[in-house]
C-alpha cells in the first residue's frame, strides 16, 4: 500500500515597504539605508542581480551579552549556563519598473532611513487588494479629545462595511485581512494561495 504526502509551501514572516525618493531623483540603493548600518562591522552589504533585477542585501545583527535568565537557571539546576543572543536583521532593496521596494526580516526595518518611507503604501494596498470579504481586524483612531483607539476583530473574514465604522469620526490606522490571486501570493509552481497580511500606513506584513 503506497501513501503520498503533500508538502505545503511554508510562508515566512516578512515586511514589505515602498520607498519614495525625492521627485526627479534616482538615488543609489544604499542611500535608503541608515549610514551607521553600512559602516558597522556587524553588518554586511552585498549587491546582487536576480532575474533581471538589481538589488542590495544587508544582513547582520548586534551580539548581545549573557542572557539575564542564565543566573536564575544556574541557581535552580546547579549547571553552568552561558547563553547569548543577537538581534538578527535582514534587508533586501530592489528597484523595479514600478518603484523601489524593501523587504525586511527580523529587525531589518530599523535599517531603513524613515525619510524615504512611503506612508500611504500599506493602507493604499489594503483598499485595492484585500479580499472583499476577507477583513479580519481593524484598528482605528477616534477623532475626539481623548484620542481613543478602537480595535475590532472577527474569527473569519467579513466585509469592511460589516464592522460599523464611523465614516466621519474615525481614521483607520491598520487593517488585517486576506489576499489572493496576486504575485505576492504565488508559489514556485505558478499557483497562488490565500495569505494573511497586516497593512498599516507604511508597511505590509506577511505572516
Amino acid at each position: 500500500m503506497s501513501s503520498t504526502r503533500t508538502s505545503r509551501s511554508a510562508t515566512r514572516k516578512s515586511t514589505l515597504h515602498r520607498l519614495k525618493p525625492p521627485e526627479g531623483t534616482t538615488p543609489e540603493l544604499h542611500k535608503f539605508v541608515r549610514e551607521r548600518y553600512l559602516d558597522s562591522e556587524d553588518y554586511q552589504a552585498r549587491e546582487f542581480t536576480r532575474q533581471g533585477m538589481e538589488g542590495l542585501l544587508i544582513t547582520g545583527g548586534v551580539p548581545r551579552g549573557r542572557a539575564d535568565w542564565c543566573s536564575a537557571v544556574e541557581s535552580i539546576t546547579g549547571l553552568e549556563v552561558n547563553e547569548r543572543s543577537r538581534a538578527a536583521a535582514g534587508l533586501i532593496l530592489i528597484r523595479t519598473g514600478g518603484g523601489t521596494y524593501a523587504l525586511s526580516y527580523g529587525v531589518g526595518q530599523h535599517m531603513l532611513d524613515p525619510y524615504f518611507r512611503d506612508d500611504e503604501f500599506g493602507l493604499e494596498f489594503a483598499t485595492r487588494c484585500l479580499n472583499d470579504d476577507g477583513v479580519i481586524k481593524i484598528r482605528n483612531q477616534i477623532m475626539d479629545g481623548r484620542g481613543r483607539v478602537d480595535e475590532y476583530s472577527v474569527s473569519r473574514g467579513e466585509r469592511i462595511d460589516d464592522f460599523g465604522l464611523d465614516r466621519f469620526g474615525a481614521v483607520v490606522r491598520r487593517i488585517c485581512g486576506t489576499v489572493s490571486g496576486l504575485s505576492l501570493t504565488s508559489l514556485e509552481t505558478g499557483r497562488t494561495r490565500q495569505i494573511r497580511v497586516e497593512c498599516s500606513q507604511a508597511t505590509i506584513k506577511k505572516s
